[in-house]
């Protein structure tokens, strides 16, 4: 059986110049009510992703992400805790995707995700992205279930959204005693109060800045595509999409599928990565 671990990605705010995009009618649009089957639709499907994501497989992990959940996934759970409730996280969903295959010694994406988060308003949302800044600095250093955060850098994304964000977080892992290094980049935006965000996670702690911002245009446009009553269903993915239920009560996980490829592969060890805002 694999084993599950946790990678806080914290979002940081680049700088006042990431600021822009979106005006106040984008920001209107959130202000109404939001269902569960409306943030399943926001997320990007695969084919979405671009054809180097082909061979990619739907994460079970997949779905609504709770407040309980994204608090127990934290490096420093009483600290998300409070987050959680100073800037009025309501709920959650994330789609992600992990290439099996994915040898060791190669370089190259192993997992993608694209995600969106809803607040009670505008200003929890803003807050909580603004927030991830000092906390991004303040894991670095912590390890929790053989991941280890060696450090963190931003780079501006331009006007994605009304807020936009950046940066590739480093770790080391362990795996069959051997330790790996990955990096993973992420990009998040605010529209009103919801935040949308992506994540790609290589081997070698590459850098992906910008497919990463590229994959957060085209996921701040189906955002609102979505708010305007656009997109009624799922595009068709080459995998089924899973029913959008709670993550605070997720059903025991299936026995994994091998990869195509002999050896051990750094996703046979480790069955999914997780990051929170």
């Amino acid at each position: 059986m694999r084993r599950l671990f946790t990678i806080l990605a914290a979002l940081v705010l680049v700088s006042a110049s990431a600021c822009g995009g979106g005006g106040g009618g984008q920001a209107d649009l959130s202000d109404r009510e939001i269902t569960d089957e409306e943030l399943s639709l926001m997320v990007l499907p695969l084919p979405d992703l671009g054809p180097q994501y082909a061979d990619f497989e739907l994460d079970d992990t997949s779905g609504l992400q709770s407040n309980e959940q994204v608090i127990s996934d934290a490096f420093d759970t009483e600290d998300e805790a409070q987050d959680v409730e100073q800037f009025g996280r309501a709920n959650g969903y994330e789609e992600s995707y992990t290439f099996s295959a994915a040898q060791p010694d190669e370089k190259g994406p192993i997992h993608v995700a694209t995600g969106v988060i809803l607040h009670e308003d505008a200003d929890g949302a803003s807050g909580n992205l603004k927030n991830g800044a000092e906390d991004a600095q303040r894991v670095v250093g912590m390890s929790k279930e053989d991941v280890t955060i060696q450090g963190v850098e931003t780079f501006e994304v331009g006007d994605i959204g009304q807020e936009a964000v950046g940066l590739i977080q480093k770790a080391s892992i362990k795996v069959d005693e051997e330790e790996l290094t990955i990096g993973q980049t992420i990009v998040g935006f605010r529209e009103g109060r919801l935040i949308g965000s992506v994540a790609i996670t290589n081997l070698e702690g590459e850098g992906a800045q910008e497919e990463a911002t590229a994959l957060a245009r085209k996921l701040d446009e189906r955002v609102l595509a979505v708010l305007r009553g656009e997109v009624e269903q799922p595009a068709a993915t080459s995998q089924a999409r899973p029913a959008p239920t709670s993550a605070a009560t997720p059903e025991p996980a299936s026995e994994a599928t091998p990869g195509p490829s002999a050896g051990v592969s750094p996703s046979d060890t480790l069955e999914s990565f997780r990051f929170s805002a």
